[in-house]
């Protein structure tokens, strides 16, 4: 497996300064770090993992999302989901696999893919675009992901200001 962070860094607790620049560019937080360890040591029971590269690793109390690119999400995600269910399974949490996107709609469609969205609309304030994504207020209750924990994922990754709306 491949991570933002260098192999040595990923088997010692401390960081070397080429990869605590990294880190701190692309914003990435010491739980994100513990999780590209456990992720690692993990590559070596699963063959198919071994040349998978991972950009960013969120969790969430509900859910654990691992960023990365297109082709990676394949073999993360395996034969009828078979790879992403053995390591929920080894990680104890549900995981959502999602590809390095530019747009938010592919974003938006990839993290809620089983829940209907009902629209993304932009809207153009004086501070600048703020993107809403409108979805039934029923879904409320099954959401993978709380609303102010979306809104933290999107400024991060995407650089945008988004929020979730129930109508």
């Amino acid at each position: 497996m491949k991570f933002p962070i260098c192999k040595v860094c990923l088997k010692s607790d401390i960081l070397c300064n080429q990869c605590a620049e990294i880190v701190k560019k692309e914003g990435i937080k010491s739980d994100e770090i513990k999780l590209f360890r456990r992720l690692n040591k993990l590559a070596k029971k699963y063959e198919p993992l071994r040349d998978v590269e991972i950009k960013r690793a969120i969790d969430n109390k509900n859910i654990l999302l691992i960023i990365t690119n297109k082709e990676s999400a394949s073999k993360i995600i395996g034969k009828n989901g078979g790879m992403v269910k053995r390591l929920g399974k080894e990680l104890g949490r549900q995981i959502r696999v999602v590809s390095d996107s530019s747009s938010i709609e592919q974003f938006v469609k990839e993290i809620f893919f089983s829940t209907p969205i009902l629209g993304i609309n932009v809207l153009y304030t004086p501070d600048g675009e703020k993107y809403r994504i409108r979805i039934p207020s029923s879904e409320r209750v099954v959401l993978p992901i709380l609303p102010e924990v979306f809104s933290e994922i999107a400024n991060s990754l995407l650089n945008i200001d988004a929020e979730l709306v129930f109508e």
